[in-house]
């Protein structure tokens, strides 16, 4: 493991720790922003100690899902990663919502890593029921 990572190291998640209770398993580089952003995608505000820290997409969890729902959903996600993401830049956010039915809309961020002008994408699967 790179232990002078210039874009970040941080816990695995979810963080796993042995019998002397140390963390265990430290993520770095792309795979530490990806998983930064399952956890600001996973988080409703007030929920961590930064009480503003989070996307809020449960707010959406018994909304219809049409265009103007899809819009709002968009608008927090590009809030959120522009608050607490610093390391990309979003490019796109996309809806697949073949699976709504089954209660699943995916959830596809495109984005660019800042410092290393690469693109990459995360694709998150939004529960429409508390699970």
């Amino acid at each position: 493991m790179n232990h002078n990572s210039f874009l970040g190291k941080g816990w695995s998640f979810p963080p796993q720790f042995e019998r002397s209770n140390e963390v265990t398993h430290m993520v770095v580089d792309e795979e530490d922003i990806r998983q930064s952003l399952i956890i600001l995608l996973s988080t409703s505000r007030g929920e961590r100690f930064n009480r503003q820290y989070g996307c809020n997409l449960n707010d959406f969890l018994h909304e219809e899902i049409n265009p103007t729902t899809l819009q709002l959903m968009e608008e927090q996600i590009q809030r959120s990663v522009l608050l607490y993401e610093p390391r990309i830049e979003l490019i796109n956010v996309k809806f697949d919502t073949t699976q709504e039915v089954s209660g699943v809309i995916l959830i596809n961020l495109e984005y660019q890593i800042r410092k290393l002008n690469v693109v990459s994408n995360l694709v998150y699967p939004y529960y429409l029921e508390n699970r």
